[in-house]
């Protein structure tokens, strides 16, 4: 899940000047979509996605329960307490999994037994299955004893599409991964054109195309269509909004005088699906944003003292940032940075959200404003947009509505504003797919988004000179 030289070089970049484009190669999906496409006269050949077998086991000497109200969603996560989840609990380097693989178990691999083996289960008859999270769930209570699950999953890649200095085209596979694909860097010579998305949904289950299925008449089994394509025009770095609303701490940093820093926030800053979160040291095998950030700001300022204030707690709303706000403040921290909102725009499909816009909003004020009557600077972070496909709508409401509020309470408040969201949503534009990045397919980012967003901020904390 480290990123390889190309990645670090993408990552770097956002701290410094846009990549350069590459002159236009146009890429055509072919028709019907296939794993192929035209590049201009040559036609260029794509390996499908390799799958994984995976196993699942009924817990505590019980099979699933029943379900009494099944829904089919499009959210990588569900409400179905106790259900079988195929997805592992934990990647390969044992950091978990808080969410579950989406749309990626082929159905007709799918095997439910009895513990022993001496019975087999049916789809329908004896359990129920979610497609789309792939989660088992018993059906009137005809699965008895502890059960055993096992399915094969696609799974995730990057390809590259490079250019060599006669500008012929050509593919670099990259490496297979159960969540994060890494984007593989061009070979010596040649020039990085698009990253190619190769999804682990089969073209009939393209959740681009749920509302309109026929676009994909004729396809492959798997396919590449002109939403997996992701030609490397990379935009410009977020801008910092109002940075002179941090021109003390920027002060303190350069001229070595101590800095104490309050984090107040979510899971994301507690760290959540970075490697090994629960071992941050704020050092240089940090893996989570703060602590990257802290280590960042510590190797370039190493005359400033730096200290941190934990104030996060997983799946909290901007509430509990006010109900730990004196706390912070007690402790005299001179910047708070508060990151809220993803939980905030959350809420159960159909339902209202957690926190309605206006609280949201009025919450902001109040902690920038309490923040500054004594005596510290506030950077607001932007959350990093959520899986694109979930049913209650959280992603559209935080991009239509929260971070709009978050970035006008700003201006009004005095608060710097660190734009994470838009320097996720960019990783497009450097042929990497955003929503590939999050770890749990839901509202976690891995390894290389922790990363965006320690770099997003350190570009507002400590500008490179231009």
């Amino acid at each position: 899940m480290n990123a390889t030289p190309l990645a670090a070089m993408i990552l770097s970049s956002l701290a410094l000047a846009p990549l350069p484009a590459p002159a236009a190669m146009p890429l055509v999906p072919t028709s019907p979509p296939s794993l192929a496409l035209h590049a201009g006269d040559v036609l260029l050949h794509f390996d499908p996605p390799e799958t994984h077998e995976f196993q699942s086991l009924s817990k505590d000497g019980a099979p699933p329960p029943a379900i009494a109200d099944y829904q089919p969603s499009f959210a990588s996560q569900d409400t179905w307490p106790g259900a079988l989840r195929l997805t592992p609990d934990y990647d390969t380097t044992r950091t978990h999994i808080l969410g579950n693989f989406f749309r990626s178990f082929r159905p007709e691999t799918l095997h439910v037994t009895s513990l022993d083996g001496a019975r087999v289960y049916q789809r329908d008859v004896d359990f129920v299955y979610h497609e789309d999270a792939g989660l088992i769930a018993n059906k009137d209570g005809r699965m008895k004893g502890r059960v055993v699950a096992r399915a094969k999953a696609a799974l995730q890649r990057l390809d590259l599409v490079q250019r060599d200095t006669a500008g012929r085209p050509s593919v670099k596979k990259g490496a297979s991964a159960w969540l994060c694909p890494v984007l593989p860097e061009p070979d010596p010579g040649c020039t990085a054109v698009a990253g190619i998305y190769l999804a682990p949904w089969r073209a009939a289950r393209n959740p681009h195309y749920d509302q309109d299925p026929g676009l994909l008449a004729g396809a492959s089994g798997y396919a590449i269509t002109a939403r997996e394509i992701f030609l490397i025009q990379p935009a410009a770095p977020a801008a910092t909004l109002f940075p002179e609303n941090l021109a003390t701490t920027r002060a303190k940093l350069h001229s070595g005088h101590p800095l104490k820093i309050a984090f107040l926030g979510d899971s994301i800053t507690l760290g959540a699906e970075a490697t090994r979160w629960w071992e941050d040291r704020y050092d240089e095998h940090s893996t989570p944003w703060k602590g990257r950030l802290v280590h960042a700001l510590r190797t370039r300022f190493p005359a400033s003292t730096l200290s941190v204030i934990e104030a996060w707690r997983g799946g909290t709303p901007v509430a509990y940032g006010l109900e730990k706000l004196p706390w912070v403040l007690a402790q005299q921290p001179d910047l708070v940075i508060v990151a809220f909102g993803a939980n905030d725009a959350d809420g159960p499909a159909g339902g209202a959200p957690r926190t309605s816009v206006a609280a949201f909003g009025e919450a902001l004020a109040t902690l920038a404003a309490r923040s500054r009557a004594a005596g510290a600077e506030v950077l607001f972070v932007t959350p990093f947009p959520l899986h694109p496909w979930l049913r209650n709508g959280a992603a559209q409401r935080l991009a239509d509505d929260y971070i709009p509020v978050l970035k006008r309470t700003a201006a009004r408040e005095g608060a710097a504003v660190a734009d994470v969201h838009t320097d996720y949503v960019n990783l497009n534009t450097r042929g990497i797919p955003y929503w590939s990045q999050n770890h749990n397919w839901t509202n976690h980012p891995g390894d290389f988004g922790h990363r965006v967003y320690a770099d997003t901020l350190l570009r507002c904390l400590a500008p490179d000179p231009q």
